[in-house]
């Protein structure tokens, strides 16, 4: 199921880790709610750890 759908996430940003905190901030000023999801880490397939809130 998590490779299918989105679990009720919106809108993804895939940004630079040294760039995260600044774009972060960026959307929460305009009235954003941000939520980091993960990283990107090199390697095959998709791995999901901690849990579905």
């Amino acid at each position: 199921m998590l490779k299918t759908f989105n679990s009720g996430i919106g809108m993804v940003l895939v940004v630079a880790a040294d760039r995260a905190d600044e774009i972060e901030a960026v959307l929460t000023t305009a009235g954003e709610k941000t939520f980091r999801l993960g990283t990107v880490t090199p390697g095959e397939g998709v791995r999901y750890s901690g849990r579905l809130r």
